[in-house]
């Protein structure tokens, strides 16, 4: 940039805000020096001096000046205020990279202030190949010496579970091999009474890895006395997705447990049978092969990981006499019940119970054809057969626009697609804490068992934590703490 003075100026500042790199690649970097540049001509006044940069940069140094409040204390160095934030940003080639700051450095007119901190920061890149935690991890099983842990992530991998008794030495470590996106594993061996500590990791077929979560560590309390009490059902069973020739038997229980059906056309003899050993909590189980229009008998019994058992009484279902050729409908609309600066939850309900699928992009054209939309548009797809549906999209970029559509088949096969909806990514990350707007109640109870709900500003998991004292709450080694987790991603 040259520049010439007119006839009768001296001197011009000029401040440089914005400068615009266009690379060869496409990519584009903008930078913002703020840099005041004096011209001045031959024999006039020389110009005032340049104003100091807010932030510069020397080497491996960045210096940052402010400029205290009048009024507040002259003390050095501030306490309890702050300078600012340090915010990166970076190109789309960015692939990762490690920052130290060695030393920190406060200087004002009269004196000098040094820290050295020592604090290592680690850039990762916005996107990745490797596999990305997107329902954390919950002990949705604990007993005096085992338990089941539950995580999701969005994309098959292995399931690995790193624990131990300090939150600094997770030395110990469960795995399954198998991969998946719906995360199960059962841990055996713990001590009575014991907080544990653990953070899970999952690999892919390319062997990419998660990082591992939660960064901080999660932690379960086993039991102080040993578990007799046999699995129970808290909701169910039901037989759902009934077809001509086959039924599928849904039930949730309190504990992981072993479930079998046995069942049959006559109550006094019950022939048939489906087993099913699992660590979940949702059991499906489905019985094939059957006669149309016929009435069925079933039985369920349950088995802990203490081989305490129970059993249900009597049960009926009838299979359909005619084909099912209605599809399931789509109760109200597709929403987002939760949303990150790079990610969403899409929910919908359905009258009949199906499969999940959300189809996504930030293409809108390629959500419009309907014989194209599974081939080009990015997908996620929950093979469950249920009436409330919750899907995680992940990998997503920030402040954009996408558009989506949901998808439900039932068992007979029949699809319900909705039509397009859109929503936009956060700009920045979510830093907030989830809050309870809505305390806690007891809207039934039993003898023996209670329900407690309460609704939160967004979509969350939920852990209840009890007891017959409020000391175990005031001192973590009183007793023992009963606890049960839910992982819910939904308000309530």
């Amino acid at each position: 940039m040259s520049v010439t003075l007119a006839p009768g100026f001296s001197t011009l500042n000029v401040t440089l805000n914005s400068l615009r790199f266009d690379f060869a690649d496409g990519n584009v970097d903008n930078v913002t020096p703020g840099v005041v540049i004096s011209i001045s001509e031959g024999g006039g006044e020389p110009p005032p001096p340049a104003a100091p940069a807010t932030v510069e940069i020397q080497g491996n140094t960045l210096i940052a000046r402010a400029t205290l409040v009048e009024g507040l204390s002259n003390a050095f160095p501030v306490d309890g205020a702050s300078l600012g934030v340090l915010r990166f940003r970076a190109t789309s080639a960015f692939d990762g990279a490690q920052i130290t700051f060695s030393k920190v450095v406060f200087r004002d007119g009269e004196s000098t202030s040094t820290i050295e901190p020592n604090v290592v920061l680690n850039l990762q890149q916005a996107f990745t190949n490797a596999p990305i935690v997107t329902d954390p991890p919950i002990p949705v099983t604990v007993t005096d010496s085992r338990v089941v842990i539950e995580w999701g992530t969005n994309k098959p991998s292995n399931s690995v579970i790193n624990y131990g008794t300090s939150r600094n030495d997770l030395s110990l470590s469960a795995s399954n091999d198998n991969l998946v996106v719906k995360h199960r594993l059962l841990v055996e061996g713990l001590d009575l009474g014991t907080r544990y500590f653990f953070q899970v990791v999952s690999t892919d077929a390319e062997n990419r890895t998660s990082a591992a979560f939660p960064l901080g560590g999660a932690s379960f309390l086993t039991r102080k006395r040993a578990d007799t009490a046999p699995p129970r059902i808290q909701q169910g069973p039901a037989a759902l997705g009934i077809t001509l020739n086959s039924a599928e038997i849904i039930l949730m229980t309190d504990e992981a447990a072993s479930v079998e059906v046995s069942y049959g056309i006559s109550e006094s003899t019950l022939n048939l049978s489906q087993s099913r050993t699992s660590t979940e909590l949702i059991h499906q189980i489905q019985l094939l092969g059957l006669d149309s229009g016929t009435t069925y008998f079933y039985k369920i019994k349950l088995t802990d990981l203490n081989n305490l058992s129970f059993e249900t009484r009597l049960l009926r279902f009838t299979t359909r006499s005619s084909a099912d050729t209605k599809p399931p409908r789509i109760l109200g609309r597709a929403s987002i019940v939760g949303r990150a600066f790079n990610s969403g939850v899409v929910g919908w309900n359905t009258d009949e119970a199906g499969n999940s699928a959300v189809f996504y992009s930030a293409d809108p054209a390629i959500l419009i054809d309907t014989s194209q939309i599974a081939g080009s548009a990015d997908s996620v797809v929950v093979d469950e057969s249920v009436n409330q549906h919750r899907v995680t999209l992940t990998n997503l970029v920030a402040d954009t626009l996408y558009t989506y559509r949901v998808r439900t088949i039932d068992a007979s096969g029949n699809v319900a697609l909705s039509s397009p909806f859109d929503f936009r990514t956060r700009a920045v990350e979510d830093t907030t804490k989830p809050r309870i707007v809505r305390a806690p109640i007891v809207p039934r109870r039993t003898d023996n068992e209670v329900i407690i709900a309460w609704q939160t500003n967004e979509p969350t998991t939920g852990e209840v934590q009890f007891d017959t004292t409020n000391a175990i709450f005031e001192n973590s080694d009183a007793g023992e703490i009963f606890s049960t987790s839910i992982h819910a991603r939904q308000k309530t």
